[in-house]
Formats: C-alpha cells, structure tokens, sequence
C-alpha cells in the first residue's frame, strides 16, 4: 500500500521475492542470490491480479536463471537472477 497511498500494488522487490522462492525451492540446498541483472517492470501487479512466475536455467551452467512473471499471459517483469549454493560455517 505504500507506493501509492489508496492503490495498492506489489512492490518490484516483493515479485524478485517470487522468483527467489521458485528457484530456491527447486535446488537441493541453501542457495543466495548473487547478482540481479536486466530486469524490467513492465506493469504494476494488483492485489486481484493472477500471476504464473516462471524461472529457467540459463545453458552457461553457472546458475544463472532468466525469469518472467506474467499475468493473462502479458509479462509484466523478466529479467535474469543468479544464484549460488550457501557455503556452511566453519565454526
């Protein structure tokens, strides 16, 4: 509700969210996000708004995933989020 007092939409740092938890919830371990590149807010996204996030992996292997969420089939962000697996303590 903050962005626009009255108009609620979902902030751009709530859909990259979105597409942390799809990729994050496919890998086998604790992954964090390394670097977020050429994203593009196309539309806002409102609360009645119906989403389909999708995220794939890129050929380069190095875990770097292109994304888009759409809505009645429109994209209204893509862009590319790279990951890698969370190293553990050594404590």
């Amino acid at each position: 509700d903050g962005h626009f007092p009255g108009h609620p939409v979902l902030p751009g740092i709530a859909q990259l969210g979105m597409v942390f938890d799809l990729i994050r919830n496919a890998m086998d371990g604790p992954v964090r996000v390394t670097e977020v590149s050429r994203v593009r807010f196309k539309q806002m996204i409102l609360p009645e708004d119906r989403l389909n996030v999708v995220a794939e992996p890129r050929p380069t292997g190095k875990g770097i995933y292109g994304f888009r969420i759409t809505k009645d089939d429109e994209v209204v962000c893509s862009g590319a989020m790279t990951v890698a697996a969370v190293q553990p303590s050594r404590e």
